[in-house]
């Protein structure tokens, strides 16, 4: 039945390559990326890094925080974990006196340590993913797992760090790969403002609503 009523729509919009690839598979349909935005305005942005790493998610299963809180236990790096979830109890059992949970934190808070992180570590397989996009939003890089969501807002190098599997080893790999890279914060920030703000999103979306509006009858 969704199959079926899955052939009615004219135009499917997905938000990442990785959905419009799913839409193709399973519904024969082609898909528009436009990648989702986020309001620039509330990131802060920081040429000045600290000595600290960052990870900011909901604390479940799937985000893969375990495997940070590994990689971090083993090189005695600084790293701090924002937000809450049922993993927080597991988290801090394993967690060394480098880690630190902070829980959930302020928006403010948040967008200020977002932008003082060396780098933000996001372990997770997304569709879309907020998280890198808006770290790059901060001038920060991003060390992630590359595959899903991050495929469309990272380059490799320039905003940031892919490792290939979602263990503690890889991401210490990508980690040290990181910390040799003379990063441009400043170019990072203008890559997450020219293609991910609501500025970028909203001319895509005027731009489909165009064509679509010539579409014959």
């Amino acid at each position: 039945v969704d199959l079926n009523y899955a052939q009615e729509p004219d135009l499917y919009i997905a938000n990442s390559t990785v959905v419009a690839q799913r839409i193709r598979k399973y519904y024969k349909k082609q898909a528009i990326v436009i990648n989702y935005p986020i309001d620039t305005s509330k990131f802060i942005y920081s040429e000045q890094k600290d000595d600290f790493y960052l990870a900011s998610a909901r604390l479940l299963g799937y985000k893969r925080i375990d495997t940070i809180v590994e990689a971090f236990n083993w090189l005695k790096w600084p790293l701090v974990i924002l937000g809450d979830g049922p993993e927080r109890e597991r988290l801090e059992s394993k967690a060394l006196k480098n880690v630190k949970l902070l829980g959930h934190v302020s928006d403010a808070e948040r967008s200020h340590l977002m932008s003082k992180a060396c780098a933000v570590i996001v372990a997770a397989l997304e569709d879309y993913g907020l998280v890198p996009v808006e770290a790059n939003a901060s001038g920060t890089p991003v060390i992630a797992y590359g595959r899903g969501g991050v495929l469309d807002t990272q380059i490799p190098g320039q905003t940031g760090v892919f490792f290939n599997r979602q263990t503690p080893d890889a991401i210490q790999a990508a980690l040290v790969d990181a910390s040799e890279i003379v990063w441009d914060y400043e170019k990072i920030r203008h890559h997450a403002v020219s293609n991910f703000s609501e500025a970028a999103f909203f001319s895509k979306v005027d731009q489909i609503m165009e064509e679509v509006s010539e579409f014959p009858n």
